[in-house]
């Protein structure tokens, strides 16, 4: 098979897993798609707090882009605690991204769409990881499918900055390119990751950061003395702080 050929069996296997995966996500938290304008999950609480408070994090996000972001930390909560925004779990790449579907639609939708790209995703990076560890092509499908389907994150879908793990995903991911060959690029590429877990969730970013440093670390023993090994580092580190 040629190059080309093998891109296209490639792209075709992504686009059916794709697939796949958003046809999972909606089926198991059905009819949630059908309400999604109107109506927010529980998960295992009894209380809708979470999700509104998940909701209006969003709103406000949304709220404060037309002006560049300007008070986003001085939210209207807490009175009278200055910058009270940061002692919620305020999900800022989330609110970003999902703020013209609020604009059009409103914080519940963007929160509903939000959690089933959540979704979807997790099934994708389980998938990439899978396949990064040597996983074959069905297995890989499987275990993607059981991203979507993760008992934890359908525990949780009342509360939102929890249900995506895609970022834990791509950061083990990212850390095992590291470690098996270091470089720049690679060592950005896990700064990114990192990052984007801090911005969808900072807890889910914290543990693991603390959870991956000893392993990271064992692994990249061997090649503590190489200069590849200090460039991705410092390539890993430069992209964290530009988050």
């Amino acid at each position: 098979m040629t190059g080309a050929g093998r891109r296209w069996t490639a792209r075709r296997a992504t686009l059916v897993a794709v697939a796949l995966y958003v046809a999972l996500a909606v089926a198991s938290t059905w009819p949630l798609a059908r309400r999604a304008a109107t109506t927010l999950p529980l998960g295992t609480d009894t209380s809708a707090t979470v999700p509104l408070v998940s909701a209006w994090a969003l709103g406000w996000t949304a709220d404060r882009v037309p002006h560049g972001l300007a008070g986003y930390w001085a939210a209207p909560i807490f009175h009278p605690t200055d910058d009270a925004f940061a002692l919620s779990e305020p999900m800022p790449l989330v609110g970003l991204v999902m703020a013209p579907v609020t604009w059009l639609g409103g914080a519940a939708l963007a929160h509903n769409l939000w959690l089933l790209l959540a979704l979807v995703l997790d099934g994708v990076a389980l998938r990439g990881l899978a396949r990064a560890v040597g996983a074959g092509p069905r297995a890989a499908l499987l275990a993607g499918a059981g991203g979507v389907l993760l008992p934890f994150a359908h525990n949780e879908l009342g509360v939102l900055a929890l249900v995506p793990v895609f970022g834990i995903a791509w950061t083990l991911q990212a850390t095992l390119a590291v470690a098996r060959a270091p470089s720049a690029r690679r060592g950005a590429l896990l700064g990114i990751a990192v990052g984007v877990t801090y911005l969808i969730c900072a807890q889910t970013a914290v543990f693991v950061v603390l959870a991956a440093a000893a392993p990271a670390a064992w692994r990249l023993r061997r090649g503590l003395g190489a200069r590849a090994t200090w460039i991705a580092a410092a390539a890993a580190a430069a992209a964290v702080a530009a988050r």
